[in-house]
């Protein structure tokens, strides 16, 4: 007799879980975390719309890379429904694909494409500011937890 896995859910899984509950979780905290940071990047004239949309877009691409991230880890190891009970490998996959996509895509937008510009006021370390990094190292995490206790009710 085998045991159940964990991928294996709860019966009436739709294909939709967990996607959904990481794509959410993911835009409300990186929304917030991206405002907070606004005053770290430089804007030629900023206005709140302005801001706004800036903060929007960004927030877009940090959910895509969320669950980049996460389907990273789940299709490595197997697991979709990993952040049920996950695991030291998926973890590291998820915060590592995370991680290092955040110091690329820093680097194409600041140093190669001139998207954007860190103010005076960001912390810089080898070119990348530290704010974008320090929010895919406390964010993702959260995320994961806020997703999985959403995706188990009381249990």
């Amino acid at each position: 007799m085998t045991a159940a896995r964990v991928d294996d859910g709860i019966a009436g899984d739709a294909w939709w879980q967990p996607w959904t509950a990481l794509a959410g979780f993911a835009a409300l905290l990186h929304f917030a975390w991206e405002m907070a940071q606004m005053p770290l990047y430089r804007m030629d004239a900023p206005s709140g719309w302005r801001m706004l949309g800036a903060c929007t877009q960004a927030t877009i691409g940090d959910a895509i890379l969320t669950l980049f991230a996460y389907a990273t880890a789940a299709v490595l190891t197997r697991r979709r429904l990993w952040l049920i009970a996950p695991r030291t490998l998926e973890l590291f996959t998820f915060l590592g694909v995370g991680l290092a996509m955040t110091v690329a895509l820093e680097w194409w937008n600041v140093s190669v494409r001139h998207s954007w510009a860190y103010s005076a006021d960001m912390p810089v370390t080898a070119g990348i500011g530290l704010s974008p990094l320090v929010q895919w190292i406390v964010l993702p995490p959260l995320i994961i937890r806020l997703a999985r206790r959403h995706r188990l009710g009381d249990r």
